[in-house]
C-alpha cells in the first residue's frame, strides 16, 4: 500500500515541478516547454496509475445472495459478482493455490483470513475473499454450517 501511495505523491510532485519548467520556458527558451509537457504528462500518468491500483473489495449479503463489489479511490463502485445461496456448495478456509478460474476478491490470497466459496458452474468455480467475523457467521447460518472457532 505504501508503494502504491508513492505513485500518487511522485505524480503530484512532477506536476507541480513541471510548472517551474513552464515559467522558465516562457522566459528562457521554448525548448523547456517540451520538458514541461513531458514532466506534466508523466505526473498525470503516475497519478492515474495509482487510482487503478488502489481497490477496496466489499462483500454484501442480501436475503438470497452474496454480492461482491469493488470500490476505487474515487469511490466508484462496480458489482463484480452476485452469487445466490442455492448455488453455493461449500464455505471453508482457503489453504490452496489460486486456479485460473477462481474469482479473487482480496488483495493477497495468501492471507490467513482468506476463505473460499465453492459454487455450481460448468466447471465448478470458487470465490476467494476475506469476510469479517459477522459475515462469516451470517454465511454459516444461511448455509446451515457450524462456524469454526476464531484463533
Amino acid at each position: 500500500k505504501a508503494k502504491h501511495k508513492a505513485f500518487n505523491i511522485v505524480g503530484i510532485i512532477l506536476q507541480i515541478a513541471s510548472l517551474g519548467l513552464l515559467i522558465a520556458g516562457i522566459f528562457v527558451t521554448l525548448y523547456l516547454m517540451i520538458g514541461f509537457a513531458l514532466m506534466f504528462m508523466l505526473g498525470v500518468l503516475l497519478v492515474q496509475y495509482y487510482y487503478t491500483l488502489t481497490v477496496e473489495y466489499n462483500y454484501h449479503m442480501s436475503e438470497n445472495s452474496i454480492v461482491f463489489s469493488k470500490k476505487d479511490v474515487r469511490l466508484r463502485s462496480k458489482t463484480l459478482l452476485t452469487l445466490p445461496f442455492d448455488k453455493i456448495l461449500a464455505f471453508e478456509r482457503f489453504g490452496d493455490a489460486v486456479d485460473t478460474g477462481d474469482y479473487v476478491f482480496l488483495d493477497n490470497p495468501s492471507r490467513s483470513d482468506a476463505y473460499i466459496l465453492v459454487f455450481v458452474t460448468k466447471p465448478q468455480s470458487r470465490v476467494i475473499f476475506a469476510p469479517d467475523t459477522y459475515l462469516k457467521a451470517l454465511i454459516c447460518d444461511r448455509l446451515g454450517l457450524e462456524m469454526e472457532a476464531e484463533e
